[in-house]
């Protein structure tokens, strides 16, 4: 439930990044996520049962 809560607070915070002008805030939430809980991505692999797909590389994240 606290994750939930982290998630949705941390949505946030990238949007008053954004409004203030301070960068896009598309990593920080991650970043704090992670500094608050890190065993967060262990605890959503136990419970998330669909197919996860990884976009990485160089180029073509923006379009993908």
């Amino acid at each position: 439930m606290i994750n939930i809560f982290l998630i949705w607070l941390l949505k946030l915070f990238s949007k008053v990044v954004r409004i203030l002008d301070f960068g896009v805030g598309s990593t920080w939430p991650g970043h704090i996520l992670l500094s608050v809980n890190p065993f967060f991505l262990r605890e959503f692999d136990n419970k998330f049962r669909g197919k996860i797909i990884v976009i990485a590389g160089t180029n073509g994240k923006t379009t993908t």
